[in-house]
């Protein structure tokens, strides 16, 4: 079986700026529309590493950290598009939702949530909202969860490196336990109202759900999971405004999946 190509990094070097390295003619022209710059010299002359007299360096002009960031995505959604296994350097990412107090999309944390929030005010019916509520409170993938690791860590870092952020570890420690325990609290509440009977879902959705629904498909598609089986319809709800571009890889921002 032969060998999967290596993926295309994009990063920030510290003399070079935000840049990748490749060959392959089409993966520089979707760089350059995108709005990275082919350098006048190869990788060798460069002075790189492993260097490869056919591949050219391709980088982004000094256009500020946003445009960098939004650039840098931009490259990494239409090389995925393309098929090309693309590592983006997290710093750079940027999410598929964005918010008047977030207009680049840098809290895509937060944006997430949204999604969920989307999703639950969406459902129109028990079972619909069940399965957005299953999107917090999943044991093993909800929001709930990963939020009670993100404090766990937090706590971990916060002894690690010391002062200040070590008077703040009992805190951190203390909020992954609070979370725990609410976790437990609505799963139980959420486990209690879900139907034993199935339901039909022949229905057609409301325009709300629709609207939800094509927001997660897109973090779907770009995280290299399902979409959503109905079709989706390009909406967005009233208090986003939606962009698509890709999520990272859970793997490469140190999340346990």
């Amino acid at each position: 079986m032969p060998e999967s190509p290596a993926p295309i990094v994009i990063a920030r070097d510290r003399f070079l700026g935000v840049g990748t390295i490749t060959a392959d003619p089409l993966v520089g022209a979707l760089l350059v529309r995108a709005g990275f710059h082919a350098s006048s010299h190869t990788e060798q002359e460069l002075g790189l590493l492993d260097a490869d007299p056919g591949r050219r360096y391709y980088n982004l002009p000094h256009c500020g950290r946003s445009e960098e960031i939004r650039a840098a995505s931009h490259a990494a959604e239409m090389l995925r598009a393309a098929r090309f296994q693309v590592d983006l350097d997290p710093p750079l990412y940027v999410g598929p939702t964005t918010t008047v107090t977030d207009p680049h999309g840098l809290q895509f944390a937060g944006a997430a949530i949204l999604d969920a929030t989307d999703l639950v005010a969406g459902a129109d019916n028990l079972p619909a909202v069940c399965d957005a509520l299953a999107l917090v409170l999943d044991e093993y993938d909800g929001a709930l969860a990963r939020l009670t690791e993100f404090f766990e860590v937090a706590a971990e870092k916060a002894h690690a490196v010391g002062a200040p952020l070590q008077d703040f570890a009992r805190d951190f420690e203390a909020a992954a336990q609070l979370n725990t325990q609410l976790w437990e609290r609505l799963a139980e509440a959420a486990d209690a109202t879900r139907p034993t009977e199935p339901t039909p879902h022949d229905l057609p959705p409301s325009t709300a759900m629709l609207a939800a629904r094509h927001s997660a498909a897109v973090r779907a598609r770009a995280a290299g999971a399902p979409a959503v089986t109905r079709e989706p319809v390009p909406l967005s709800a009233n208090h986003r405004i939606a962009a698509p571009l890709p999520r990272p890889n859970p793997t490469a921002l140190g999340g346990r999946r």
